[in-house]
């Protein structure tokens, strides 16, 4: 559910622009063209398209389009560490690239939570917790926090500016308010 809700927002960003992102990713080659426009969503389809983008990317390595699309390509056919180097390529083209900071806020966002989620789990299985296991409770929860959250908020926080993704907002908010209320036992 976690990765469905990743691959749809990273690939709702482009979903308004459709054929002006088409006609600038398939300015490269003509037999690029042809072979991308023809390809279904199929896994065959799919491993091709990835390989005819590598092939592209050999020869233009700094293109910001055929990074980002290959990315999307790789969220959408599940390929999460290879899709995590693209996008940290693209990166280091254009530190303020919308799509892939838009792909790492939420990796960080969604690691983050899954974090926060064991750390919860795992604490409520302790029935009578003592001073010192609340206290490391708390230490683990301020630390998932600050190292995940606030990385994901800072790549959502150029995202935002974009207006790439209806659902940064909601998530900042969240992100925000979790980091200024960490203790979820106090009320």
């Amino acid at each position: 559910m976690i990765l469905i809700f990743l691959s749809y927002s990273l690939f709702s960003f482009s979903s308004g622009k459709e054929n002006e992102g088409k006609e600038r990713f398939f300015s490269s080659t003509d037999s690029l063209n042809t072979e991308l426009l023809s390809i279904r969503n199929t896994e065959k389809s799919l491993s091709d398209s990835i390989y005819y983008l590598n092939q592209e990317i050999l020869k233009d390595p700094e293109n910001e389009e055929l990074l980002k699309k290959l990315g999307n390509l790789q969220v959408k056919f599940k390929l999460m560490e290879e899709a995590f180097l693209t996008y940290s390529r693209l990166i280091g083209i254009n530190a303020e690239n919308p799509e892939a900071c838009l792909f790492f806020g939420h990796y960080y966002y969604l690691k983050g939570k899954k974090k926060l989620h064991m750390e919860d789990r795992n604490f409520s299985k302790i029935t009578h917790p003592k001073k010192m296991e609340y206290a490391t409770y708390q230490n683990n929860i301020k630390k998932i926090l600050m190292e995940e959250y606030t990385k994901a908020i800072q790549y959502l926080e150029i995202s935002q500016k974009s207006k790439s993704s209806p659902n940064v907002d909601k998530i900042l908010e969240e992100m925000n308010f979790r980091i200024s209320h960490p203790d979820p036992l106090k009320k």
